[in-house]
């Protein structure tokens, strides 16, 4: 799992908005760079670590859930929701098809030639996941969640 991303030096004697201004745009940094490995590869560890990235987003949000306005907060939750949930399919099945790697090669002929189907299917599932990803990216993207995201943390920070 990837370490958490620092936040840009923050102080005691900072201002409580530009810290979390800091701490919100540091977060969704992070989901960014990993958003192209996620795009382009099957890298399984770039789907996990966008996932524990969008999960500090979101437990960063839920701590200033109060300073936002509502409507607007439960628009980007509601994303950073359906992202993790789409990420969390993929990383399902790849953890799945891991395992079953794994264990594939002991097995007797006649057992692997069954387990091979069950990877197939298992892959065309996963692939589907893949999808559904891209696809929620894609929307989020073409919806422009960071811009609206960085508008609402600029206008409430």
């Amino acid at each position: 799992m990837a370490k958490p991303w620092k936040y840009p030096r923050i102080r005691a004697h900072d201002q409580f908005s530009s810290a979390a201004r800091a701490i919100l745009v540091t977060r969704l940094n992070e989901i960014n760079f990993y958003e192209d490995l996620v795009m382009t590869t099957h890298d399984v560890e770039g789907v996990h670590d966008m996932r524990v990235a969008a999960r500090r987003l979101q437990a960063m949000m839920g701590i200033l859930r109060e300073c936002f306005p509502f409507k607007k907060y439960r628009t980007m939750d509601k994303s950073v929701r359906r992202l993790i949930r789409v990420l969390g399919s993929v990383r399902e099945r790849d953890v799945v098809m891991a395992i079953l790697e794994e264990h594939r090669t002991p097995l007797p002929e006649h057992q692997r030639r069954t387990l091979d189907l069950f990877l197939t299917q298992k892959n065309l599932e996963r692939e589907h996941e893949r999808l559904a990803l891209r696809a929620t990216l894609e929307r989020m993207n073409s919806g422009q969640f960071r811009k609206r995201f960085m508008k609402l943390v600029r206008n409430t920070f």
